[in-house]
């Protein structure tokens, strides 16, 4: 059974490019990583891609985080002197 979409906004056409983009680099990540494990023999060679993007997605996310605590340190420090 499939929902209405008739509440839904269409996306601008301008945003649509951008938006493939990003859906298809994460494809090609977990694709490449898949055959990657394949070509080393690993018999999970499936499950392990998803889990080693997960795992990056939130490494950058902790970076990232990290890197604004810093700048925000360094702004209020200036700030301060």
């Amino acid at each position: 059974m499939r929902p209405d979409y008739t509440s839904y906004a269409e996306f601008p056409n301008d945003s649509k490019p951008m938006l493939c983009s990003i859906v298809i680099n994460s494809l090609d990540s977990a694709l490449i990583a898949e055959i990657i494990f394949f070509a080393e023999g690993l018999d999970a060679c499936k499950v392990c891609p998803l889990v080693f993007i997960q795992l990056f997605k939130k490494w950058c996310y902790i970076f990232f985080d990290m890197q604004r605590s810093q700048i925000k340190y360094n702004i209020t420090k200036v700030l301060n002197a």
